[in-house]
């Protein structure tokens, strides 16, 4: 081999060492170190024992110094069915709250939130202490999560029986209070969130009830009933006034009758009834007709200026006067102002007549009686004018007094469902964290953990295998690899 110092390159230099050595490998693994019989077969023997000491000697003192180790097993279980609750309020709304399956989503598993949550250091730190160890002491559980099931199995190691099953109480114990924990915290927040947004709702539903109060006090309708009332008061006087207007065209008209069959006006039958009723009187006016008949008597047989014309002419004269003041005495203001009218007189004649009289009864008391209805049915129009125009003055003032309780019952109905739903919120604390159950509580270990020893046998008796299965094929190569080259 050329040396490099005279020219050649170290490139080629450093090609030809490697072209060498690999020529040499190959020689070695092909053709082997030369060595025969007794010679080979010494150096697979110490090969083999090297190889298996290298494995055993690990195991074994593992298997002889390790501490036993005993495991606590328990298991816990996630309901899956959620929480519904609604409430009617009566005359106000309605409101409603519902919980989902914590398994609703298919996205979110709460399994690996708990699996979280009981391997986070607050947990872990918290069960250490109630066992008076470190955190580096306690360890850390170990936390199976069962596919297409809501279980949750949980298993932790100890130095003895005693200490895995208080390890595993208490971490059992740490993971539930901190699921409290994280659940009241949860509700506090909440109900912060909560009261400001009832707040708001209280502060408006106050300021639409002082609205509501002051436009009431300044307007004539204090509520929609008022307003109501007074249209069905309305509609009732407008009834009755018809009907008051019809027995009024009765009456009416049946006066107009006895009227036209007596002749004569109510007023004055009135007034003949009166004066009829006055024994005086009446003495008077027969008196009257007596002196009347001798006159006309007198007249057909002398003439006016007879003595006895004269003396019945004073006679009746002076008769006539005596009826007039007797008629002023007793109808006052309604008497003739210089003498009673022939018809009163030939009325009051005929009024013995008994059923003329009661057709002079009749006629004054259908006078009395329409008069009466006429009365009612001008005071029951007044009555009705005047209603109905406050009626149409307060349209304006009920419609913004309708717009006023429509917006106070809507928040009355935002706040009462909002403080009812937040009531309804606080009877289920598990929400956002979902029940959990202990399906199996932890185990009391009844002997220590083989696992890890049987684990640590199985791995030294497969490398034992592999190494002998190697070494087999080593010591057979050379037939092997000679087959091959030969072949290609």
């Amino acid at each position: 081999m050329p040396d490099s110092s005279d020219g050649t390159p170290a490139s080629s230099l450093l090609g030809s060492l490697a072209s060498g050595l690999r020529r040499g490998l190959r020689n070695a693994v092909v053709y082997g170190t030369g060595r025969r019989g007794w010679l080979r077969l010494r150096l697979y023997l110490l090969l083999s024992c090297a190889a298996l000491l290298l494995i055993w000697a690990p195991v074994i003192l593992f298997l002889n110094y390790s501490p036993p180790s005993y495991t606590s097993k328990w298991t816990l279980i996630l309901p899956g069915t959620g929480l519904g609750a609604s409430i009617s309020l009566e005359s106000i709304g309605q409101t409603s709250t519902a919980v989902s399956s914590p398994y609703a989503s298919p996205s979110l598993d709460p399994r690996v939130n708990y699996k979280a949550i009981a391997e986070s250091e607050p947990v872990l730190s918290a069960a250490a202490r109630s066992l008076g160890l470190t955190e580096q002491a306690f360890g850390a559980p170990r936390i199976k999560l069962v596919d297409q099931t809501a279980l949750m199995h949980f298993s932790i190691s100890g130095s003895s029986a005693e200490q895995a099953h208080a390890k595993a109480i208490a971490l059992n114990t740490a993971f539930q209070n901190e699921l409290d924990r994280l659940r009241l915290d949860e509700t506090y927040r909440r109900g912060d969130a909560s009261q400001l947004l009832l707040q708001g709702f209280q502060d408006k539903l106050d300021e639409i009830q002082a609205t509501m109060l002051e436009f009431q006090l300044q307007a004539d309708v204090v509520s929609l009933e008022q307003q109501q009332e007074l249209t069905i008061t309305i509609e009732q006087l407008r009834k009755e006034h018809a009907l008051l207007q019809a027995q009024y065209e009765m009456t009416s008209g049946k006066l107009q009758r006895l009227s036209a069959t007596l002749a004569l006006d109510p007023e004055l039958a009135a007034s003949a009834l009166l004066l009829n009723a006055d024994p005086v009187f009446r003495s008077t006016l027969e008196n009257l007709a007596e002196a009347r008949a001798t006159l006309a008597d007198y007249l057909g047989k002398w003439g006016p200026r007879h003595p006895k014309v004269k003396q019945f002419q004073v006679l009746v004269k002076e008769t006539e006067q005596a009826l007039l003041a007797r008629s002023r005495r007793l109808l006052g203001k309604r008497a003739p102002a210089s003498n009673l009218p022939e018809t009163l007189l030939a009325l009051l004649l005929k009024s013995n007549d008994g059923s003329r009289s009661a057709l002079l009864q009749e006629l004054v008391l259908e006078a009395a009686t329409s008069d009466g209805i006429a009365r009612q049915v001008e005071s029951l129009g007044q009555s009705l004018a005047m209603l109905e125009e406050r009626l149409h003055q307060n349209v304006q003032t009920s419609s913004t007094l309708t717009d006023l309780q429509r917006k106070h019952q809507v928040a009355t109905a935002v706040f009462t469902s909002a403080l009812a739903k937040l009531d309804l919120g606080k009877t289920d604390p598990f929400a956002s964290y979902p029940l959990v159950q202990t399906l199996a509580l932890p185990s009391q270990p009844a002997g220590p953990d083989t696992l890890k020893r049987k684990l640590a046998l199985l791995g030294a008796v497969v490398g034992s295998l592999s190494t002998l299965i190697g070494l087999g094929l080593a010591w057979q190569r050379q037939a092997f690899f000679r087959k091959i080259l030969k072949n290609a």
